[in-house]
């Protein structure tokens, strides 16, 4: 029952996150760092609710952190690999450098296909 309860409260501030910008109004804290620590008490706690905010956050056109958002597609490459890969498949061409990392980082290690071309000299 204390993991319902904390998992309500973790999703109530990453709602308040995504809405207002902050998990608390009377944190001094940077809400991105907060908002990336809360996504992995989360995800610890209900790994449901860590996917379905990692995806409202990486998806945001509100949310503007892209070091977050990076630290959202390594909770998705962990908790749905489909979906993230297909993530990554259609937004390439405009990701930042941090979710372009991750993304190759996720790709080496989630991926089945060859990303190095083999060359033979004759």
């Amino acid at each position: 029952m204390i993991n319902l309860k904390e998992s309500l409260i973790l999703e109530e501030k990453l709602k308040n996150y995504i809405k207002n910008g902050y998990l608390d109004i009377n944190s001094f804290d940077n809400p991105d760092d907060e908002a990336a620590c809360t996504l992995t008490e989360l995800s610890y706690l209900n790994k449901g609710l860590c996917e379905e905010y990692s995806r409202l956050i990486i998806e945001s056109e509100v949310v503007g952190d892209d070091y977050l958002k990076s630290r959202c597609l390594d909770h998705l490459l962990d908790l749905n690999k489909k979906y993230a890969l297909k993530y990554i498949e259609e937004q390439v061409n405009n990701m930042s450098i941090p979710i372009l990392s991750t993304a190759m980082s996720g790709l080496v290690q989630y991926s089945n296909s060859k990303f190095r071309k083999k060359y033979h000299l004759n």
